[in-house]
Order: structure tokens, then C-alpha cells, then sequence
């Protein structure tokens, strides 16, 4: 189930979690706990929140009452990150400020390695860009030192996208490229929507649109499977195709996308909801862009998103 995951299968993984638990119903505990997680992390990749947050809440229960940190770490970690796709950020945060304190004092290189990566890609998204840098470049070196290839590519795409807010985007075409080479070598292929889907929007940010359109096409290839990294890949699609001026198939790609991240994720549903404001900008009807600014808006304020909530008010000042 744990190479499924690496590999992307995850309706693969799902049945050899499950079978497992059916397999051996008194499982050791440990055992138990690593099903459950696996279970979790699936769920959450086909966008099934609550059954995440189910599993995970269950591994999580098992690891306080037999006392063990180690695994608590990971559960309260991959909760966190449940909760805050869930749009509480701010309970997201909490749980992971206690799996990183936990992790000082009995988590291994791996644990301490994804809180780093995981901590950098909430301050990215709060927009504290200094605080995300130190978190990220300490993420990468954290996985080279101890051979972390996941950790790596995962802590590469996000200083990708923390420097392409820099407008350094040579620098984070280079390390999507870096990301590429490690999962293409190693076959993890869960990252490929998101590295593609990465280099579009950095195409994008460049003024680069056929660049974007065509990397966006092998994001989307790439997540067949994975109806949460469709609507984002969906969403960068729409962009693309809004800035070529092809206006019929931008609004069917952003409904789309929205149809698929409504429910499942609020903050990636708002920025859908902002791009598609622009489109009806681009197409001078800026009565119907309204509606959407307040909803993305909104969003943003209740989660704390400060650089897409400026973003917003920045789109819609300048309509």
C-alpha cells in the first residue's frame, strides 16, 4: 500500500490497506495505525475529506492511548493538513505546531523533514513569504541530508512556487526541473500533476501562455485518477486559456474545475472562483466578475490567504 502510494495507485493502495485490516483484524498496533494513515492519504488524494479525516483521527486516537509518539507525530501531521484543506487553517496550524514539537523530541529525520515541507506550504499560503523561505530551503536540505527523495521533490515544487512569487522564475523552472528528474528516476509518480501543473503556472507568471497550455495538458493526463488535482489543473487550464483569448473553453475548464473543488476544498474552489472573475473581465462583462470577487473574497478572509485576498482586491480595483 505504502509503494502504491509513492507510485500514485491509489485505488491500488485503498484495496491493499483494506485488505490487509480484513487479513489480520487484530493487527499489532503499530501495524493498525500505518493502515489507517495509508487509508487516510488516499482519501484525501480522491477527495474524500471526511473519510480522511476518519482514518486519520482513528490512527491518531490509537497513538495517544498506546503512547506512542512516534506515530502520533505523523497522524497529528497528516490531520493537520486534512483540517486545513478543510479550510481550518488556523486548527491546521495548531496540530502542527504539536507534531513539531513532538518531533523534537522523538521524531526521526523523515517526520522532522515533512513538518518542515508541510510548515513552509502553510506560510506560503497565509503569504508570510520570508517564514516560508527559511521553512522550505531547510525542508530541501533536511531531505538531501538524510536521502528523503518524497520530502525532496515535495519541499523543490513548493521553493518553486516561493520563488516564482519572487519572479525568479528561471530559478523555479530549475528546481520543477530538479523535481521531475528525482520522480522520473524513482518512479513516484503522485507528484507528476503537480509538477506540470507547476511549470504552467510559472509559464503563466512569465507571460507565457502556449508554454502553460502545454504543460497544464500533461498535468491533467497525468491525474486521471485524482479528481482534486484535476480541478486545480483545470483551473491553471482556464488561466491559460483566458490569457490566449480562448474564452469558450476558459469558462468550460474553470466549471468544471469548480464542480470538482466546490465541497472538497474551499481555498483551491475560491481561487477558481477569482480566475473565473477574470475571465468575465477579459470578456468585458465585469457586472458578472462581482459575484465571484465576493465569494473568492470572503474565502480568502476566513482562511487567512493574505496574498490571494490582495489579489482580489487588486483584480477587482483595476476592472
Amino acid at each position: 500500500s505504502t509503494v502504491q502510494i509513492a507510485a500514485g495507485a491509489w485505488a491500488a493502495s485503498r484495496e491493499s490497506a483494506q485488505a490487509a485490516l480484513q487479513a489480520a483484524p487484530q493487527l499489532p498496533d503499530q501495524l493498525w495505525m500505518r493502515a489507517q494513515l495509508n487509508l487516510g492519504i488516499v482519501a484525501n488524494e480522491l477527495g474524500d475529506l471526511d473519510g480522511a479525516i476518519g482514518h486519520t483521527s482513528q490512527a491518531a486516537a490509537r497513538a495517544r492511548q498506546t503512547h506512542d509518539d512516534f506515530w502520533r507525530v505523523t497522524a497529528e501531521m497528516n490531520l493537520g493538513l486534512d483540517i486545513f484543506t478543510q479550510g481550518d487553517w488556523d486548527g491546521a496550524i495548531q496540530r502542527l505546531t504539536e507534531a513539531n514539537e513532538l518531533a523534537g523530541r522523538v521524531g526521526s529525520g523523515t517526520q522532522r523533514t515533512q513538518l518542515a515541507v508541510n510548515l513552509g506550504y502553510l506560510l506560503l499560503r497565509r503569504g508570510d513569504d520570508a517564514g516560508a523561505g527559511v521553512q522550505l530551503q531547510a525542508a530541501v536540505n533536511l531531505a538531501r541530508q538524510h536521502q528523503l527523495v518524497r520530502q525532496e521533490i515535495a519541499g523543490l515544487l513548493n521553493l518553486a512556487e516561493w520563488q516564482q512569487h519572487q519572479g525568479e522564475f528561471d530559478a523555479a523552472l530549475a528546481q520543477v526541473t530538479a523535481a521531475e528528474r528525482l520522480a522520473s528516476t524513482t518512479h513516484i509518480h503522485g507528484f507528476l500533476p503537480e509538477i506540470y501543473r507547476r511549470r504552467a503556472q510559472i509559464g503563466l507568471a512569465a507571460g507565457d501562455p502556449v508554454a502553460a497550455l502545454a504543460a497544464v495538458e500533461q498535468s491533467l493526463t497525468a491525474a486521471v485518477d485524482a479528481p482534486l488535482e484535476q480541478g486545480m489543473s483545470l483551473r491553471v487550464q482556464g488561466r491559460a486559456l483566458t490569457a490566449s483569448r480562448q474564452f469558450a473553453a476558459a469558462a468550460a475548464a474553470l466549471a468544471r474545475s469548480l464542480d470538482l473543488l466546490a465541497g472538497a476544498d474551499p481555498y483551491e474552489a475560491a481561487r477558481t472562483q477569482l480566475a473565473w472573475a477574470r475571465l468575465h473581465l477579459a470578456q468585458g462583462d465585469a457586472a458578472a466578475s462581482q459575484p465571484l470577487f465576493d465569494a473568492a473574497a470572503e474565502c480568502f478572509e476566513r482562511l487567512g490567504a493574505q496574498r490571494d485576498l490582495q489579489e482580489t482586491w487588486t483584480a477587482r480595483r483595476d476592472a
